[in-house]
C-alpha cells in the first residue's frame, strides 16, 4: 500500500511536470519567442564591432536580406564600415533575377548612395575602394552601354586603389584583369561609341588582361574557376595555345560551388575541343 506521503509527492511531481509542460507549451507558441535569437541580435549586443562581426558571418552564409535589416539600422552613426557592408549586401540581393528590374535597381541605386558615403569618409580602406568598382560599373551597366562606357575609367581607378591597399585580395586582381578583357573585346560598335562620344576612351590588351589573372592564380592557385577560364581565353588570343591548353585542361576539370562556375566548365572544355584535338598525335 503506498502512503497518504507518497501519494502526495507522486501528486506534487506531476503538477510540477504539467507545469513545466505547460510552459514549456506557452514558450513554443509565444510569437516573440520565435524571433529571440534575431531580437538578441538587434538589442543585446552594443558593441559595433560585435554587430558587424554578426552582419558578416550572415554574408558569409548568404543570409543578405538579414544583413541589410541588422545594419541598415546603423548607418546613420555614419560609419564607413556599416555604408560598404550594407552596398555589399544590397548588390548580392540584386542579382536575385526573382526580383523585379525595378526593385534591382532600386538596390543598386541605394547601393551606389552608400558607397559615395563611404569614400567620403574613409578614402583609404581597400574594401570601400573594390565595392566602389563593383557597384559603379553595375549601376553603369543597369543604364546602357553608353553609361557602362563612361564607367570603364571610373571602375578601373576604384580597382588599383583597392589593389594598392590591398596586394592580397586576388578577387580585385580578378576584377582588373576582366575589366582589361572586357575593353580588348569590345565589339566595333561599342568602339565606335567610345570614339565619338569620349575624347579619350580607357583601353587596353590581352596582355594586360592575362598579367592580372596571373597575379591573381599566383596570389591564391585555383580560387576560382572563372580566373582560370579567362586564362586559357587570354592565352588563346595571344596565341600561346599550350598555355590556353593548360588552364582550360586546368578549369575543366575542377569542381564547381556556383551556377557561373558550371557555366566556365562548360565553356572551357568547349573551347579546349579543339585544341586538345589539334594536339592529338594523327593516325
Amino acid at each position: 500500500m503506498i502512503s497518504k506521503t507518497g501519494k502526495q509527492n507522486n501528486q506534487n511531481i506531476l503538477v510540477q511536470f504539467q507545469i513545466l509542460a505547460l510552459l514549456s507549451f506557452l514558450k513554443n507558441c509565444n510569437p516573440f519567442c520565435e524571433k529571440k535569437c534575431k531580437a538578441n541580435r538587434y538589442w543585446l549586443r552594443q558593441s559595433l564591432p560585435e554587430v558587424i562581426e554578426d552582419a558578416d558571418e550572415l554574408f558569409s552564409n548568404e543570409k543578405y536580406m538579414e544583413v541589410y535589416e541588422l545594419l541598415n539600422r546603423l548607418k546613420f552613426r555614419e560609419d564607413a564600415e556599416v555604408h560598404w557592408r550594407l552596398c555589399r549586401a544590397l548588390f548580392k540581393m540584386s542579382s536575385n533575377n526573382s526580383l523585379s528590374k525595378v526593385v534591382r535597381n532600386e538596390m543598386i541605386s541605394e547601393g551606389y548612395e552608400l558607397i559615395r558615403r563611404a569614400l567620403e569618409l574613409c578614402p583609404n580602406n581597400a574594401n570601400i575602394h573594390k565595392w566602389a568598382a563593383i557597384i559603379i560599373d553595375a549601376k553603369s551597366g543597369a543604364e546602357g552601354t553608353v553609361s557602362r562606357i563612361h564607367s570603364y575609367g571610373m571602375v578601373k581607378i576604384h580597382l588599383l586603389k583597392a589593389a594598392e591597399l590591398n596586394p592580397n585580395d586576388v578577387t580585385v586582381y580578378y576584377m582588373l584583369g576582366h575589366w582589361c578583357f572586357a575593353l580588348s573585346n569590345m565589339t566595333w560598335f561599342q568602339r565606335k561609341i567610345c570614339s565619338l562620344l569620349f575624347a579619350a576612351c580607357p583601353t587596353s590588351t590581352y596582355d594586360e588582361a592575362h598579367a592580372y589573372f596571373v597575379k591573381a592564380e599566383t596570389t591564391k592557385p585555383r580560387f576560382y574557376i572563372p580566373n582560370l577560364y579567362l586564362l586559357g581565353c587570354t592565352s588563346f588570343y595571344l596565341n600561346d595555345f599550350c598555355r590556353a591548353r593548360y588552364y582550360l585542361s586546368v578549369a575543366s576539370n575542377c569542381t564547381p560551388r556556383t551556377r557561373f562556375e558550371t557555366e566556365c566548365v562548360v565553356a572551357a572544355r568547349r573551347l579546349n575541343k579543339p585544341l586538345l584535338e589539334q594536339n592529338s598525335p594523327s593516325d
